[in-house]
């Protein structure tokens, strides 16, 4: 989703507290864990952006990393 259309819905996601760019990552890993790396592409955003949102979530309990068997250093979310 472009980032344009992210902000255009933060009013509807702001009711829980949240913005698009946490519903758009929290969403990419319902399914199941995925590399930061991974759920960039899936959204066509940068990696360092895509970073910081899953961090944020980290920090505040929404979320968590897991050891990712492919690859020693980027954690799963």
């Amino acid at each position: 989703m472009p980032l344009g259309v992210a902000h255009a819905s933060d009013p509807l996601t702001k009711p829980a507290g949240q913005t698009s760019a946490r519903w758009l990552v929290l969403a990419a890993v319902e399914d199941g864990p995925a590399a930061v790396a991974v759920i960039a592409r899936r959204l066509s955003h940068t990696r360092q952006s895509v970073q910081r949102v899953a961090n944020a979530l980290v920090r505040e309990g929404l979320a968590r990393n897991t050891p990712n068997p492919a690859h020693r250093r980027a954690k799963l979310v």
